[in-house]
């Protein structure tokens, strides 16, 4: 699912393998490994980054519980867009700046290509509230996806990925009144 059908062919299988687990681990994490950097200005909403389809945390939830709870729907909404080819809700819970949005072209042009993944699972094992830093929500997220394998659209393997976790703090911002994912800081093990 993370590298364009036949980008790299030339390199050796084990190779093609650690480079399409790099751009994965990049892809999803959107940022380097360590703490957010301090002072990020708020991003500022546009008439892309409307996210109306989102569904939000009921207004009764704390702040906090509000924060942990999209970031709940962000790895729902990740799982439902690997598995089916559908980014709409992980389009719409994620703000467009996000470097976490890049894994929607990757699987627009796997599944409109024919192709697809058999045995992917994104789970979230935890979600907790981190901080608040000006107008921004912090959630440390602990999560898992499972060995996979990207077939073709005849049904031939293209290749294949291990499981691995993943340990992340998460940016969230409010657009238009509602909270999304901004930017993930972590890394895969």
């Amino acid at each position: 699912m993370w590298i364009f059908p036949g980008r790299f062919a030339a390199f050796p299988r084990r190779a093609r393998l650690g480079v399409q687990l790099l751009l994965g681990v990049l892809l999803v994490a959107g940022c380097t490994a360590g703490s957010p950097p301090r002072g990020l200005p708020s991003p500022t909403p546009s008439a892309t980054s409307r996210v109306t389809e989102t569904p939000s945390p009921s207004p009764t939830l704390s702040r906090e519980d509000q924060v942990v709870e999209v970031v709940r729907q962000y790895f729902k909404a990740l799982d439902l867009a690997a598995k089916s080819g559908d980014t709409k809700t992980y389009e719409a819970i994620t703000w467009t700046g996000c470097t976490c949005r890049k894994v929607v072209a990757t699987i627009r042009q796997e599944y409109s290509a024919g192709g697809h993944d058999v045995g992917v699972s994104w789970t979230l094992h935890s979600a907790r509230f981190a901080s608040f830093d000006g107008d921004s929500g912090y959630v440390q997220a602990e999560s898992a996806v499972s060995a996979y394998k990207t077939v073709n659209a005849d049904g031939s393997l293209r290749d294949s990925y291990p499981a691995h976790t993943r340990s992340d703090l998460i940016r969230l911002i409010r657009v238009n009144g509602l909270w999304v994912v901004a930017a993930l800081y972590g890394s895969g093990r």
